[in-house]
Order: structure tokens, then sequence, then C-alpha cells
């Protein structure tokens, strides 16, 4: 009995994603990202960092640029 009960995987019947063989990690820190835990790094970095890493690195620099810019 190797073939699975359901014809379809019960996550994408519902439409949510599989979970990635190899996962994102933050450029930072490495930690592993999910899809609720990545932000934009930039314009820090060109990756995704973790929550962690985006309020300590990459908000107070858009904060800095954004102050500069006015």
């Amino acid at each position: 009995m190797n073939e699975p009960f359901y014809p379809i995987d019960v996550a994408e019947q519902f439409g949510f994603e599989k979970k990635k063989s190899n996962p994102e990690h933050c450029c930072f820190c490495n930690k592993e990202l999910n899809h609720l835990t990545a932000n934009d790094a930039r314009p820090v970095s060109d990756g995704k960092c973790c929550t962690c890493c985006n309020i300590k690195i990459v908000v107070p620099v858009r904060i800095r640029e954004l102050k500069e810019a006015t």
C-alpha cells in the first residue's frame, strides 16, 4: 500500500504550499525562514531576513534613509 489515500495532497486542496525541500534562511543570522517570518532585507541586503534581524538591522537603516531624504 504505497499509494496515498488522497489523490491530491490535502494541503494542496486548500491552497497551502508544500514545505520546500530546502527552506530559505536569514541572510544575517542564518535562522530558517517560512512564509510568515521572511522579510525583505533591502536596502541592507538583497536577501530575506527573520523578523528579529528586520527589526534590529533593516528597519533602523530604512528610518535613517527616510530622515536623510527629507
